[in-house]
């Protein structure tokens, strides 16, 4: 794996490094801004709308942990204040102290936000409190502490270790996430209020922090170019020189490179971005659409990386004309990277529709022809990922989005996305009459619905 340093990390005389760190906003922040949102605001109308249930509820959760002693249970609440404290101030102060002023900044615009919405959250609950639960809860060791009474200090922390989460490394954000969960534990341990309060708080946090970090953008933690050539290296290809590709690449950031023995690579990197905008393309065609075929996303980006790999690699080995699979490689702090051989030729959006000719759309049907045999589903037959090279051969490109052992329905969907996209710069009839030339005119038929 490549060393790409972190802005934040150390070089290796122990000296902090200056270099200048550029900023982005991200999907990443949109997705999670999403998911805390929405789990915050069906907490919400549950709390609001469902007041006995909750009562029960809350009731219940008391008798659970009721067996505390009130000498422990003091202890307990001095150690929630210092960790609530130590959650609020010690992240500011070493923002403050390391000169980060724009993560200080952060910080400091998440803990009101959140202290603000919080406290208008509170008001709102507490006008449906139950009374017996509240009357169990103040007989308990007699506790009136502030801050054992109040749950927007746990949004505070919930607030600043999300905006922490992008600056500091994957150690430090599970030492978080730990943090968070013994302090919403000991809040209920101890809590002379209802419970329901501090599971309101944390996604309300974290609501906030990835508001803040989608308004002002975060670490740009992209892989640098001498990151990709390391990484390439370290998988066997030595490369002379890396750089960005001007072509359409939906879902990942391309590269272009060149090996030592002047051999080209098309390189397609996928990291947090990507996956967080695919989850979120997922998501939306899921409410937007009807039977689009979409299969529950990936559990990692590893995952994701190594099925596309498979599905090239089983479509050149079966006949498709598709660019050699040359590296699978980890790079960066969480993107990996697939290595292809690249293609003397041109993708079809980028021909003259002149010279889209019978014969290149006969080559690109013969290949769609094969993938359905062996009941392969492309789901992203569009022009820009059909080449043609110097000899008239189609070549098929990206499988990211691919599927095998593919129903009717996804293979149907192919036919009638290639269709669509070829007619635009030829007539639907010249189209149809090559489809049904290589392919069948029950394929054709088939994908009308489509």
């Amino acid at each position: 794996m490549s060393a790409h340093l972190h802005p934040d990390d150390v070089t290796g005389d122990g000296t902090r490094q200056r270099e200048t760190t550029r900023y982005a906003r991200s999907p990443v922040d949109v997705l999670h801004l999403v998911v805390f949102a929405v789990v915050s605001l069906l907490l919400l109308t549950i709390t609001v709308f469902s007041d006995r249930s909750i009562v029960s509820f809350e009731e219940d959760l008391v008798n659970l942990f009721d067996f505390v002693p009130s000498v422990v249970e003091r202890i307990l609440v001095g150690l929630l204040d210092v960790m609530l404290i130590g959650g609020i101030v010690l992240p500011l102060l070493g923002a403050l102290a390391l000169r980060r002023w724009r993560l200080a900044m952060y910080l400091a615009v998440a803990n009101l936000l959140a202290a603000a919405v919080m406290f208008g959250l509170e008001q709102l609950l507490d006008d449906h409190d139950g009374s017996e639960v509240v009357n169990i809860l103040a007989e308990r060791a007699g506790l009136t502490s502030l801050t054992g009474s109040s749950v927007v200090p746990i949004a505070q922390v919930a607030a600043s270790f999300a905006v922490l989460a992008p600056f500091v490394s994957r150690k430090w954000r599970r030492a978080g996430i730990g943090v968070l969960a013994l302090v919403i534990l000991l809040r209920i341990l101890v809590s002379v209020r209802l419970p329901v309060d501090v599971f309101v708080a944390a996604p309300v946090g974290g609501a906030i922090g990835a508001a803040v970090l989608f308004a002002f953008g975060r670490p740009d933690r992209r892989p640098t170019t001498p990151a990709i050539s390391e990484a390439l290296a370290d998988s066997g290809l030595d490369v002379a020189e890396v750089h960005r590709a001007n072509v359409d690449a939906r879902g990942s950031a391309p590269y272009f490179a060149t090996t030592t023995d002047g051999t080209g690579l098309f390189v397609k990197i996928l990291g947090s971005d990507q996956r967080a905008a695919d989850l979120l393309f997922r998501a939306y065609r899921y409410l937007r659409l009807r039977n689009v075929g979409d299969q529950r996303p990936f559990s990692s980006l590893r995952r994701t990386i190594e099925h596309e790999a498979l599905v090239s690699l089983y479509a050149r080995d079966i006949g498709v004309t598709t660019p050699r699979l040359r590296g699978v490689v980890e790079v960066g702090d969480d993107s990996m990277l697939l290595a292809y051989d690249t293609i003397v030729g041109a993708s079809v959006d980028a021909l003259p529709d002149a010279d889209i000719t019978d014969e290149v759309m006969s080559a690109v049907w013969q290949q769609v022809a094969i993938l359905r045999r062996h009941r392969i589903a492309h789901r992203d037959l569009r022009r820009a990922n059909v080449f043609v090279d110097s000899e008239a051969r189609a070549w098929l490109i990206d499988f990211g989005f691919s599927e095998l052992a593919a129903s009717d329905e996804l293979l149907n969907a192919d036919v009638a996305q290639l269709l669509a996209s070829c007619a635009v710069v030829a007539s639907a009839e010249r189209v149809v009459r090559i489809a049904v030339s290589e392919i069948g005119a029950a394929a054709v038929a088939s994908a009308l619905p489509r």
